[in-house]
């Protein structure tokens, strides 16, 4: 995918990434929620590429704090979200058997992004949280759920709509 198509496939997915965090969520027993925004930026990276994939990732993570009153959060979850998308669409890119590629890369963007959380809840509260539990949820069920509809996305969507073809 070249040109326009990629940009603005880059804007509709990070727009709908965005809303996905702000607005689709389901609240955890004691306190955080699982989002469906990491989802978007996960399909992201499998369907349009790492950088692309990083872009929606940083655009859609980064708003959905600020609109959530959340700022002070939103250049760690730039980098997070963006580390998540870009290493999953190179490892996507690097290994394509079977998306078994994705998969590697998408849990080690994912246990980047909770590294980076970990780093902010030392920044910002000068302490670890137990946030950090519920951020490996969303990291790694937003794999889970990704993962398939990728594979369901390949399946039924033209060629020319991925970055690369395999």
């Amino acid at each position: 995918m070249k040109g326009l198509r990629l940009y603005v496939s880059a804007g509709i997915l990070a727009a709908l990434a965005f809303l996905g965090a702000s607005y689709l969520s389901i609240p955890y027993a004691g306190g955080g929620y699982f989002n469906f925004g990491d989802i978007v930026i996960l399909l992201s990276a499998g369907l349009l590429g790492p950088y692309a994939g990083a872009f929606v990732g940083a655009v859609g993570g980064g708003l959905a704090d600020i609109s959530l009153g959340m700022a002070a959060f939103a250049p760690f979850s730039v980098l997070a979200k963006a580390g998540l998308a870009f290493l999953a669409g190179l490892f996507a890119r690097l290994f394509k058997k079977k998306g078994l590629g994705f998969l590697l890369g998408g849990f080690l963007g994912g246990t980047f992004e909770v590294l980076v959380y970990f780093l902010a809840y030392l920044a910002l509260y000068g302490a670890i949280s137990i946030s950090s539990l519920f951020d490996s949820l969303q990291a790694y069920g937003s794999l889970a759920v990704s993962y398939p509809l990728l594979l369901l996305l390949r399946r039924i969507l033209p060629k020319e709509w991925f970055a690369e073809k395999g």
